[in-house]
């Protein structure tokens, strides 16, 4: 038991002096610390796995790229679109949830009954929940944009249109 803490603290000492001098040779290779657990072989099985990932998840985006019924900018615009209608949203989110949270709290403890306030119907939130896939006959960049331009959703295309899955869908 003694040797083995005495080793130990040994293997320490030892380690801090490998890392501080950045010498790349042992002084004491029978040190338990320092035997590497992996072989050589299995390191080069390890980096080429992690290169067959890279390179396969490189070859899967340029093909989704190149077979992408879509443009590069209009790709982009799409994006940019959709990451300003989210922060957009979550504004208008926080906004009307803390208008709705006052009128319930103000209320409560008035003692008074609630002025009518609009909240969107839960139908209303599956249809613009449905997730949205890309169709070349309409420009639509988000369910929010089509549900608005379809007639706030009472279109039966709207519902048709918003359940199948498309492969070139893009996500933001």
């Amino acid at each position: 038991m003694g040797n083995q803490v005495l080793a130990r603290s040994v293997c320490v000492t030892e380690k801090e002096q490998f890392e501080t001098s950045g010498s790349r040779t042992l002084k004491n290779a029978s040190c338990p610390c320092f035997t590497g657990k992996y072989s050589e072989g299995e390191q080069l099985i390890g980096w080429f796995l992690i290169a067959s990932i890279m390179t396969v998840a490189l070859i899967s985006t340029c093909v989704s790229h190149c077979c992408s019924p879509v443009s590069y900018l209009q790709l982009k615009f799409w994006k940019f679109y959709s990451k300003k209608e989210r922060e957009v949203f979550e504004k208008k989110a926080n906004e009307h949830a803390t208008k709705l949270a006052e009128r319930n709290t103000n209320c409560f403890f008035e003692a008074i009954d609630p002025a009518p306030f609009h909240t969107p119907s839960n139908t209303d939130w599956q249809k613009i929940s449905i997730f949205h896939t890309f169709n070349s006959q309409e420009q639509y960049y988000s369910t929010i944009h089509k549900y608005v331009n379809t007639n706030r959703g009472n279109d039966t295309e709207f519902e048709e249109e918003g359940q199948d899955l498309n492969c070139f869908s893009i996500c933001g």
